[in-house]
């Protein structure tokens, strides 16, 4: 399962809570076109407690957009390093 919020300040803010698993992706797309939509972002991991191959890839490929992933535990920082 997954939790996505939002907040809108200071910094718009997407909070993800639980497992980030290939069926939540296109929730989780939704949630960025809309952040997008009002310019900067960032997301929040902090709740984050898995993501897997495709949640990671998303995820990874926020960061490289230069979104800023903020608070993401030790585990999800490794996922996200990963090569592949």
């Amino acid at each position: 399962m997954l939790k996505i919020t939002v907040s809108p300040s200071p910094l718009p803010t997407i909070h993800l809570a639980g497992k980030l698993l290939s069926p939540w992706l296109e929730e989780f797309s939704t949630a960025i076109a809309d952040a997008r939509g009002g310019g900067m972002f960032q997301v929040d991991l902090a709740a984050l407690t898995f993501a897997d191959h495709d949640g990671a890839a998303l995820l990874k490929k926020l960061r490289h957009e230069g979104i800023a992933l903020v608070g993401g535990s030790a585990f999800i920082e490794g996922l996200l390093e990963r090569r592949g």
